[in-house]
């Protein structure tokens, strides 16, 4: 007979901790956002299949970064790399329900509703 366990672990912070979990929540946050209002300004005003997430890294890096926020500079650069990566699988799953047309399927669906101009 085989016997598992299972640990519970929870944290317990102060509060400089949770306020360095904010801050990194909130600079992944703004990382990602950044990222996305840079690629639907590259799709929509450009009308092309904007750069990779690599490029928007290194657009951030070199020219955002100190510029905008220097801010950033004081956490783990592990958060904004996190948030590029999570923006490069949300641009592959939409390319590929696009390309499948989930996309269209579910648009077509909600105007179809009426819950379209509800957004």
């Amino acid at each position: 007979m085989k016997i598992l366990k299972a640990y519970k672990t929870e944290l317990d912070p102060n509060n400089k901790q949770r306020g360095f979990f904010r801050r990194c929540a909130g600079a992944s946050r703004f990382v990602f956002n950044w990222g996305l209002a840079e690629w639907e300004a590259w799709f929509f005003e450009l009308g092309v299949r904007p750069v990779s997430q690599e490029r928007l890294k290194k657009y951030f890096n070199c020219m955002i970064k100190d510029e905008e926020c220097p801010w950033i500079r004081e956490l783990p650069y592990s958060l904004e790399e996190a948030a590029f990566i999570n923006l490069g699988r949300a641009f592959e799953n939409f390319y590929r329900q696009r390309k499948d047309g989930t996309v269209t399927k579910r648009i077509t669906q909600l105007k179809k509703n009426g819950d379209w101009a509800k957004r």
